[in-house]
Order: C-alpha cells, then structure tokens, then sequence
C-alpha cells in the first residue's frame, strides 16, 4: 500500500509564485514537508485556498489560511479536499496540525498522526524564521527579479548597494542566484523561472 503523506500549507508565503512545496515560507512547514517526503511515497500540501497541492503545482501568493475561516468554509474544505483524495488510495500519515486533521477525520482514518512534542517545537521553531527560501534578503531580491522580469547583475548589485547592505551579502548572495530554484541566470540575465 502507498504510503501518503499529508503536510498543511502555512500563513506565511513567498511574494511571488512558485511551486507549492517552496511557495510556503516558515520553518514548520519546511520540517513536517522534509519529514513527510522521507517517510512517505507521496505528499499532498493542503491549502486553506486551493485544497490539495501536489507539491510541484505552480502558487501564486494568497491570503487565506484555514484556523482563520469560519467553519462553513472548513466543512467544505473539507469534503473538497476528499474527493480529490479518493483518487489517491494509500495509507494516509498526517503531518498536519489539528485545525487541519480533525476536519478530515470524519472521512480519513489516519495510519500514522505527527503531534504532540514536534509540532510544538516546530512552532517554537517558526518563530526564528528560515523555511526552505525564507530570509529578508531573499524574499524582497525574489520579489525584485519577478517584477522586473529580466534583470542584469549589474542592477541586482545597485539595488544591493541601496540597500546598505555590506558587500560580503551582496557576493553571497549572488553567488546563491545561479543555484536558486526559482530564478534562471544565464551570463548576466536574471530572471525568475515561474513567470
């Protein structure tokens, strides 16, 4: 049997859109979907707006997330995220925090349910910041290349030296540019890969 993994999305989102597994920006989420993805087949991210995620769908940023809306909106969230699930048999292990498995409970009986302990840390965790692309410097350089569509270094450098940052960032963080899964550089053109 296939083991599914399930992983909620997070509050916290990048700018610009990208793939569902980056596009959620907080250090718990980065823990429960990296834990998911090495204990499971498969994972699924439910989000409070779109329901469930292969974590490859492309995401533009939005403002909703499920412990914020009534509970009319979680019922039906609920049975929405279930009859695309049906087409998905396994095992289902829950990475989820209660506002988001216990809506689901009615339909799915959980093999495996992470709580307790982990996801208390992981929230004192969120706290700090650092999901899987998370940092101050590269959510604004992120938003910057998606809106300019096309970027030189040269101008990633002024918008750097704006900014007051010291150079050793400015190099890092150029450096980090050609590795970025969300930005494509070729020669001295930056642009961002989910346009």
């Amino acid at each position: 049997m296939t083991n599914i993994g399930l992983v909620s999305c997070s509050k916290n989102k990048l700018p610009v859109p990208a793939p569902a597994y980056l596009i959620y920006n907080s250090p718990r989420f980065t823990q429960l979907y990296i834990t998911a993805t090495r204990r499971c087949d498969k994972v699924f991210i439910l989000s409070a707006k779109h329901g469930v995620l292969k974590p490859t769908t492309i995401v533009h940023p939005y403002d909703c997330y499920l412990p914020d809306m009534d509970q009319s909106y979680i019922d039906q969230w609920a049975v929405r995220c279930m009859e695309t699930l049906r087409n998905f048999p396994g095992d289902y292990h829950s990475f989820l925090p209660s506002t988001y498995r216990e809506p689901l409970e009615p339909y799915i009986n959980f093999t495996y349910k992470l709580h307790g302990t982990f996801f208390q840390t992981a929230k004192a965790l969120g706290k700090t910041g650092g999901g899987l692309i998370r940092g101050n410097v590269m959510e604004w350089l992120l938003e910057f290349i998606y809106l300019k569509r096309l970027v030189t270094v040269e101008e990633i450098t002024q918008e750097f030296n704006r900014r007051k940052y010291p150079q050793v960032t400015t190099n890092t963080q150029l450096g980090r540019i050609q590795k970025h899964p969300l930005l494509i550089r070729k020669g001295n053109l930056v642009r961002y890969k989910y346009l």
